[in-house]
Order: structure tokens, then C-alpha cells, then sequence
């Protein structure tokens, strides 16, 4: 008998072993549990036959899995009794999507928790950014921007969209902007071109910018028609090449960051604003495919009261919305997905050693927001 105590004791006492057993006892448990509320949600079939747990992974938030339907029903009835199920399971949300690939599988996200607050070791409240460590990047790969809470990596395709940045004050806008500014640096074959009207956020990155203008409209409405003229330029090269995109080898492509967009699109000076509409319009309409990739930060995109101007059709050209934490704790922040960004403590998450690319190194003010 001493035996199997003392194995189960030694057992016990290796990490990993009891992580397994662990994990095992709670897939176990969740198994039991899920299948008690499905029946008391009324989810099994005529021959007794519920939804079936074939995959299963812990997460931040809670647990992920991967359910089959039974034969004689449909995903659309696990969603309509996912708030039962959630009452059951006594945890904060079900969420349920469809597996594109099959039409009996689903994926279910168990929310148990918020992991932004900080208590959870595997979501800390300070997160490096995936690139820190990188000495260069190429802005033609998805960059990573955020986390959402089932601690999965959210990345952004840069070329060929427009993104726009919105969100309460002190949601994280800044932090959002500056994971794409670094991996802007952080390319060699990009050139940055930015308008600020605080001379605050921007400003900080002046060593990486090309060119960089404040709060002058006329400075401002002069960088936009130089940008035009490049963009006409290269459609003519893309005329003569036959072809109807941007290519990596064709040249570095115009990355154009605007904070606080509303200074420029709403001015006082009436003749000023719409000059620097109608290059706005026209710059994020026409500069897809020549490159040229506006991104624009505003303040205060709150519970339906939006506070960011855009000009004219500009707003149909913008291609990705960021809504950031602040917003996308309440119904308004449905653009992804039930995704968030990382809390507002979580700002400036982005390379301290990794950007400097060549002639490009941030500047100490800038060295004092990375985190090590």
C-alpha cells in the first residue's frame, strides 16, 4: 500500500505531472457540467443526444471549445440557449460561432473572467509587443496590435486600408497607434509622413518621420498635395507596367498617421477645411493601391455619440474601424468581434530596443514610454 501512496505523493510533487492532472480533472468536471446544461436547456434531442465537447483549451478568459451538434439539430439552438446554458454553467457569457469549414461543428468561448484586471499570470497587466525584439519588419505582414481576451494575437494588414482609431479618452488609442508607428520604423522601405495637432503624440517620434507637420493647415494641406503627386506619379508606373497594385519592389510605401483627425476636417477656417477635405477625400479614395495608407487617431467615439468628423465620402473609404477599450466594453463595440484592446494601463506596448531601423532611432522622451 505504501507504494502506489508514495508514487501518487512523487506524482503529485513534479509540476508538470499535476498541471496534467489538473487540466484533466477540470476538462473532466467541464464535460459533466456542460452536458447537465445542455439538458437543462433543452438541447437534447429525441434520442437523448446533446451537444458534444470534442475539443477542448483553457484561455485567459476562461475555456474554448469545440462542439458537435447532434443529428436532428442545429447550431442557430445552441444560440438561442446559450444564456441558459451560461445560468448553468454559473459563468459570465457564452459566446458561439459557427466553424466555417463545417456546419455541425461550433466554437464555444466559456467567459469566466475578466482577464484584463491584472490577477490572471498568463494575461499580466503589462504585455510586450510580439516585435520588440526585432531589428526590422516589413510592413507588408499583418502587424500585431492587440490582444483580445481569449489572449489570442490581433494583427492588422496595413497596405492597401485605411484604419481609423477610435474610443473613449484614455481608451488606448495612443497605444494602438504606436504598435503601427513602431512597425513602421521598423521598415526600412516605408516612408512615414505625419499630421499632429496636439505636437504631443506624433511628436515623440520625430527621428522616425520623414516629415512631420502640427497644427498649420497650410503646412498640412501642402503635405497632402505632395502625396497626391506621388500617388498620381505611381499610378502612371502602374499604367505603363500593366498592373493595378503596389508591389513591394516597385518602392517604399507612404504610411500617413493623423492624430486627431477632427482639428484638420472640422477648422474654423472655412477654405482651409474644405481644401483639406477634398485632399483627404481624394487621398484615401484613389491611394489604396499606389501605397499610400492613411491612418487617422481621434478622440471620443463614445455609446453612439461620435465625435470624429470625416469628410465628404471619406468615411466610406476608411476600411478598418479600431474600436478600443473603452467602447468595446459596452453594445458599441461590436466592430470586432467582441475584441478589445488592451486596457488603458497597457499603453505604449511596443519595442524599446527594436525601433531603430538604420537612420531610425526614437528619441530619449520616446525611450522613456517603452517598457523594458
Amino acid at each position: 500500500m505504501a507504494g502506489p501512496v508514495l508514487l501518487v505523493a512523487w506524482l503529485a510533487a513534479v509540476p508538470w505531472t499535476r498541471q496534467r492532472a489538473v487540466s484533466a480533472w477540470r476538462r473532466g468536471r467541464l464535460r459533466r457540467r456542460w452536458d447537465r446544461a445542455c439538458r437543462f436547456a433543452g438541447l437534447a434531442t429525441v434520442n437523448d443526444r446533446i451537444p458534444r465537447i470534442v475539443r477542448h483549451r483553457e484561455v485567459p478568459a476562461g475555456d474554448r471549445l469545440m462542439v458537435r451538434v447532434p443529428k436532428g439539430s442545429e447550431r442557430a439552438e445552441l444560440e438561442e440557449a446559450a444564456e441558459r446554458v451560461a445560468a448553468v454553467l454559473r459563468v459570465r457569457q457564452i459566446r458561439i460561432t459557427r466553424d466555417v469549414e463545417r456546419a455541425d461543428l461550433a466554437h464555444v468561448d466559456v467567459v469566466r473572467r475578466d482577464p484584463f484586471d491584472g490577477t490572471d499570470p498568463r494575461m499580466p497587466a503589462r504585455l510586450p509587443w510580439p516585435w520588440r525584439d526585432r531589428r526590422q519588419v516589413s510592413l507588408w505582414d499583418p502587424v500585431p496590435v492587440a490582444v483580445d481576451d481569449m489572449g489570442d494575437t490581433i494583427t492588422l494588414s496595413l497596405p492597401g486600408r485605411h484604419v481609423l482609431i477610435g474610443g473613449e479618452p484614455e481608451a488606448g488609442k495612443s497605444t494602438a497607434l504606436s504598435a503601427v508607428l513602431a512597425a513602421g520604423a521598423l521598415d526600412p522601405n516605408v516612408r512615414l509622413i505625419g499630421l499632429d495637432a496636439k505636437r504631443l503624440e506624433l511628436a515623440l517620434w520625430r527621428p522616425v518621420f520623414d516629415r512631420l507637420v502640427f497644427n498649420n493647415m497650410g503646412d498640412a494641406i501642402d503635405t497632402l498635395d505632395e502625396l497626391i503627386g506621388e500617388m498620381d506619379r505611381r499610378y502612371e508606373h502602374l499604367e505603363q507596367a500593366g498592373r493595378r497594385s503596389w508591389r513591394p519592389s516597385d518602392g517604399p510605401l507612404y504610411l500617413v498617421p493623423i492624430d486627431e483627425l477632427r482639428f484638420y476636417t472640422a477648422c474654423e477656417d472655412r477654405k482651409a477645411r474644405e481644401a483639406f477635405n477634398a485632399r483627404a477625400i481624394d487621398l484615401a479614395a484613389r491611394g489604396r493601391a499606389a501605397g499610400d495608407d492613411p491612418r487617422a487617431r481621434d478622440a471620443e467615439a463614445e455609446h453612439g455619440r461620435g465625435a470624429v468628423q470625416l469628410p465628404g465620402s471619406a468615411g466610406g473609404a476608411v476600411g478598418d474601424a479600431l474600436l478600443n477599450a473603452g467602447c468595446l466594453r459596452h453594445d458599441s463595440g461590436r466592430g470586432l468581434g467582441h475584441q478589445r484592446l488592451q486596457r488603458r494601463r497597457d499603453r505604449h506596448q511596443h519595442a524599446r530596443r527594436g525601433v531603430a531601423a538604420g537612420r531610425r532611432r526614437p528619441s530619449p522622451a520616446v525611450q522613456e514610454l517603452l517598457p523594458e
